[in-house]
């Protein structure tokens, strides 16, 4: 081998500024480990502290991206898939970046093959990392529970014109009287903009340091903690908070707000679910939505190539095409497919639960412990002052650190929930075969690459195909009509099916379906 094809860089994160540095390095030395197995050679450790997971903007990950350019190695070690990314859509993505420079991501406790079980196997994890991470919000937001029960802050609750006091929230002097002058102004007739500039004209900063804005000038506007008022979630709770603004005063700019409001209210957009992955077969451009409204007054919905003066392609109802789509996508699921990952997924969900960091923390908390006994030991043991001082001093510090290690098992806990066979299903069933409209467009995006439309036939080809390889039309009807390929020689017979029809290319696969 090369040697520089055994080069491998790690990546490890965590997300919360609560948690400390053991768990970075717990990620780092697992991942040591398992290059050390697998005969990597370690280049660089890259580490992203406090940072979340739903998204991509992170120094270390950012780093990360660009010296893969460099081609200086050819692996990404990360101890698990959840701390690369808890955003489905983006960690697929990321692997198509890396793809590129010939990067590939290894996981120490995950293994993906490359067959279409394996890789629809890496999109449901990638899936459940983002299921898991929703979960793992509510139960955060519920945690804030208490705070609200007894009309303390949360944290991001506290308006311009308030400050904290031991959590309390109570009256800024400094500011307050500029939410008055704001509802004043407004009552007088004020637009927001100049409420804006004479607010900025003083130099005084929102709450969060910055210039105001109309957006700004409207939250403050119908923001009911002015009057007393805590929310939190569905329960509302009046004159618990000391007021700036009376309450007469306050509904007043509320009904005015809602009367501009409805001025410039607009229709609701209608979601076309196909945008961005239908295609025209003709012209190999996308295909964009559209609408025309009848002489009776009956809005028709289409999908129309995007080259519609210059393209021959009819356009094709929104609500058949979809239908059609969505249909065949959810028959790709079945149940012997769902019945597989499922239990894939149930054993994954245990070794997670047995092999994550929890127990390398609960050993933590082992030795930390035998170490205070050994220190209250020696203090009882010692008679020199100075020795009892640091003694004591190092007791302490230990004290601290088995409170911050009790913290992180049990986040560690709630987040590795035990998931049986059924709730997979159930989840499975649910939210993807059915593909419901609260997944319907995050599922679409995880398993469709491109969708081709030519008057009556839809091709689907799908994400567990070689991402690098641009598909086109070409290719379709080169491995439909069984003539081959340049970039698929190999590419093997196809028996005649019945619609949906499921066709293999090298590296692909895609369905054919007559609407």
């Amino acid at each position: 081998m090369n040697p520089i094809n055994n080069n491998a860089v790690i990546y490890a994160r965590y997300s919360s500024n609560s948690q400390d540095a053991q768990t970075i390095e717990m990620q780092i030395e697992r991942c040591k480990e398992y290059a050390k197995n697998e005969k990597f050679n370690i280049l660089k450790v890259y580490t992203d502290e406090a940072k979340s997971g739903r998204n991509g903007t992170r120094p270390g990950l950012i780093q990360l991206k660009e010296d893969c350019k460099l081609g200086e190695f050819y692996f990404v070690i990360v101890y698990m898939s959840d701390r690369l990314y808890r955003n489905a859509k983006e960690a697929l993505e990321l692997e198509e970046e890396l793809k590129k420079y010939n990067v590939e991501i290894l996981y120490t406790y995950e293994k993906f093959d490359d067959s279409p079980i394996g890789k629809y196997m890496k999109v449901i994890q990638y899936a459940t990392n983002q299921f898991y991470s929703d979960q793992y919000a509510a139960r955060i937001k519920d945690g804030l529970a208490r705070n609200a029960r007894e009309f303390k802050t949360r944290g991001s609750n506290v308006p311009f014109g308030y400050k904290t006091d031991n959590k309390h929230i109570v009256i800024d002097d400094n500011t307050s009287c500029y939410v008055v002058k704001i509802f004043d102004m407004f009552l007088s007739g004020y637009t927001f903009t100049e409420i804006c500039e004479y607010l900025n004209s003083l130099g005084i900063k929102t709450k969060r340091n910055r210039t105001f804005n109309i957006c700004s000038i409207r939250r403050i506007l119908s923001n009911e903690m002015y009057i007393g008022t805590y929310k939190y979630k569905d329960n509302i709770t009046e004159d618990v908070i000391e007021n700036i603004i009376d309450k007469e005063k306050f509904y007043k700019a509320k009904e005015i707000l809602t009367t501009l409001s409805k001025k410039r209210a607009k229709p609701k957009r209608e979601n076309y679910a196909l945008t961005g992955k239908l295609y025209c077969s003709i012209c190999n451009d996308t295909m964009k939505s559209d609408s025309g409204t009848s002489q009776t007054g009956v809005v028709h919905r289409y999908y129309r190539c995007k080259k519609k003066n210059n393209c021959s392609q009819k356009p094709v109802k929104k609500d058949y095409i979809e239908k059609k789509v969505l249909n065949t996508i959810s028959s790709l699921l079945d149940d012997n497919i769902l019945d597989e990952v499922s239990k894939r997924i149930e054993k994954k969900s245990k070794e997670v639960h047995d092999n994550t960091t929890l127990n390398q923390l609960i050993k933590s908390k082992e030795i930390n412990s035998k170490k205070k006994s050994n220190i209250i030991k020696a203090i009882s043991e010692t008679e020199v002052k100075e020795a009892r001082e640091e003694l004591i001093n190092e007791l302490e510090k230990l004290k601290n650190n088995e409170e911050v290690i009790e913290e992180s098992i049990i986040r560690e806990k709630n987040n590795h929930i035990l998931l049986s066979y059924d709730q997979v299903r159930f989840f499975l069933e649910e939210n993807i075969k059915n593909l419901n409209s609260k997944y319907r467009d995050r599922i679409i995006n995880l398993l469709v690459n491109k969708i081709y439309y030519n008057d009556g036939k839809v091709y689907i080809i799908y994400n567990c195909c070689n991402r690098e390889k641009k598909i086109g039309i070409d290719d379709v009807n080169a491995i439909i009509n069984q003539q081959g390929s340049p970039d698929y020689p190999n590419a093997p017979p196809n028996e005649n099916q019945a619609n949906p029809a499921i066709y293999y290319g090298e590296g692909f696969f895609l369905m054919a379906i007559d609407l």
